[in-house]
Order: C-alpha cells, then structure tokens, then sequence
C-alpha cells in the first residue's frame, strides 16, 4: 500500500513470500510443538531498520519504499519484493514520475545487507495505457511447490486518462482495483509475465466493490490455496479467496473473514499476511482508529484461526505498533509481510513513515523485526 492508499481507504470508510509449513498431524508423525507464547506476539526491530533501498532521484525507488514481500530463494538468499515510487529522466532532459513499480533486492545468507536487484530498475514495470493493470502494487511473492517458478498475486488497476486527478505514471486515483496473479518465467525471480485478465474483480454492489489490495497466498493443510485481501465497499475487512486447483482459478468467500472493530484499536483493518504453522493459521494486519488523519497512528494486530475462515483476535492487540518519539516509524507501521524461518523464528518486513515526515515522498521506509 503507497502512503496514498490509507487517505483513500478514509474517504470510503465514511460508512502478502514463502507458503507457510502444512503440519496437523494427519501424517502420523509427530505434530509439532506449540510456539512459545511470545512467537508472533512480541516483535524486536533488526538493527538494520530502515533498509536503504532508495537512491537519489531520479531512480525509479527514490520517493518511497513500501508493501514488502520476503521469499527465501532456493540457495537460502533473502528476497525482499517492495512497491516502489519514483523519478524519470526523460529523453529531452525533463522529469516525469516514475511509479508505481515493483523492485526487488537481495540479502545474501549471512548478511544484514540488501541490495537492490537488479539495481536500476524495477523488475515489473508499468503496463501500456489500456491495460487493466496498467498499475501494480501491493505484491505477495511466494514459491509454487508444484514447479520451480514463483508467483505473484498483487493489486492491479489502469487510472484513465481524462480523469482530472490522473498522472501517466503516477495516478492519484484508482480505477477498477482487482487481483492478478503473474508467474515468474526464471528461476530467479527477476522476469514476469502478466495474466491476461484478473483472478477476482468484485462486483460493484459488493462489501469489497470499491477498492481491494493486500493480498496474501497460503497453502493449508488441506492442500487449499488461500488468498487473503483487504477491501472496502458497503462494510471494511478481510476477504477470503480460495482455490482447488493450484491457484489457476479462485472461488470467492461470501463475506470477509475479518472485519474492522468499529469499538477497537482496529476500527479499519487491512493489508492482511496470513501463515500456517503450528497446527493453525496466523494472520498478521494493520489497523487504525478512525477518523484517518495526516498523523493517525497505525500499528499491526493479530488474530488465529483453526480453519482459515473464523478468526480470534490476540487479546494483546496491536502486537506491533510504531516506534519510540523521534525514531523512522513513530507515526505507522503496516503492510506487514511474514517469513517462517527454518530455525522456528519469524522475520517480518513492513513499511512505517515517521511524525515528522508525516509519509510525505521519501519517508515511507522498510523495516524488519524478529519474533522468537
């Protein structure tokens, strides 16, 4: 979600990386043991937060570095896919936003330090004018089991000229939001092809009819992909799609999952990354108190399911919220992305933008926080 996406979802409210691990002890081996009571619940900030994944304009990541998505790669490197906001140099020497994109930087196993790859631009870039993704944001990137290839699901959507509010590169607006899904076309991670059409376009009328982004893939148990979202439309809250077939097509649940606590911390919810491991689905999401202002804070909560579809909230919620006075994320901390590591910890990624800076161009940041 670009820093833009949160005063959008205000104006409507006036009314996600590696498959998480099958294990419910169905196989007759052993289950696993329960997490300790702090996984998940309690997070501690790397000491490489924020990453320094901007350069100076122009360069396509040089306004803002938000919505990460962290894949371990098969030789056990860090991949970390992020929305990114830019500036253009033209051919006659003139400036032109550059965004959104996709970019995408690796961490060598050992290392603390990310590097953008490739360096000097995105790995998925605008689509021609007409497309109705000509814009993409919002990417889960995870691994399919089934080939050697990963996929992609994100948040498409084409602003159209004409509109008094539309950039060519750079919409204020959204049109038509839906889901699409791409699938890489090498091992690597770095070349994408684009479905011809969305996998999940709500209807007008529908609880999600006017806005849908964050979306989330998880393998449970059962061998069904589930694919969660945040939406907007007659109510606010997590929608659920699913799939049978290996992610080739997608049944729509009749109502979200979640939705916002009109009495709580999370009076909006949003940008959903759900995992499986355990023995029960876990889902991280943001929230905020509403009404939505220049410097409301947002924090990410918690909530478990045994089945994907009824969830409880921790009863310590928010889990993580922004940082100490004066630091990069003392205003918001969101878009949070979740990665099991072999060791039994998780490593979260998500984007937060500071008080002073109040998510203006070049404050939004990612970070990355531990939970053991």
């Amino acid at each position: 979600m670009r820093p833009q996406v949160v005063p959008l979802l205000a104006s409507l409210l006036v009314l996600p990386v590696s498959c998480g691990s099958a294990d419910d002890g169905s196989s007759g081996t052993p289950t696993t043991p329960p997490p300790p009571e702090t996984l998940g619940t309690a997070w501690e900030a790397e000491s490489v937060s924020p990453l320094a994944l901007s350069s100076p304009c122009p360069s396509f990541s040089c306004l803002a570095t938000t919505d990460p998505s962290l894949v371990r790669s098969a030789d056990g490197d860090l991949l970390l896919y992020f929305s990114a906001g830019g500036i253009r140099e033209e051919g006659d020497g003139s400036h032109a936003v550059w965004g959104p994109t996709i970019g995408r930087a690796r961490r060598a196993d050992g290392q603390e330090t990310f590097v953008l790859d490739p360096v000097d631009r995105p790995v998925v870039d605008a689509a021609p004018v007409g497309a109705w993704d000509r814009h993409v944001e919002t990417v889960s990137v995870f691994a399919d089991p089934a080939t050697s290839r990963y996929r992609m699901v994100y948040m498409g959507y084409e602003a159209r000229p004409g509109d008094p509010n539309y950039v060519d590169g750079g919409p204020t607006t959204y049109q038509g939001t839906a889901l699409g899904q791409m699938t890489s076309s090498d091992p690597e991670g770095k070349v994408w092809q684009r479905n011809p059409e969305p996998i999940y376009r709500p209807a007008p009328d529908a609880w999600d009819g006017l806005f849908i982004t964050g979306a989330s893939v998880v393998i449970g148990p059962d061998g069904v992909w589930r694919l969660y979202y945040s939406g907007a439309g007659t109510t606010v809250g997590i929608g659920l799609l699913t799939s049978n077939d290996g992610g080739d097509t997608w049944q729509p649940h009749h109502a979200p999952v979640l939705e916002r606590d009109l009495g709580g911390w999370d009076q909006a919810v949003l940008e959903p990354t759900v995992r499986y491991f355990g023995g029960q689905f876990w889902m991280w999401y943001s929230g905020y108190e509403e009404p939505l202002g220049d410097a409301t804070r947002i924090a990410i909560g918690l909530a478990t399911s045994a089945d994907g579809v009824t969830w409880q909230r921790h009863p310590g919620n928010p889990v993580l919220g922004p940082g100490a006075a004066g630091s990069w994320n003392d205003m918001r901390v969101l878009s949070s992305d979740v990665l099991v590591d072999a060791d039994g910890s998780l490593l979260m990624a998500a984007y937060g933008c500071s008080l002073a800076g109040l998510c203006d161009d070049g404050d939004a940041r990612i970070g990355l926080f531990r939970s053991r």
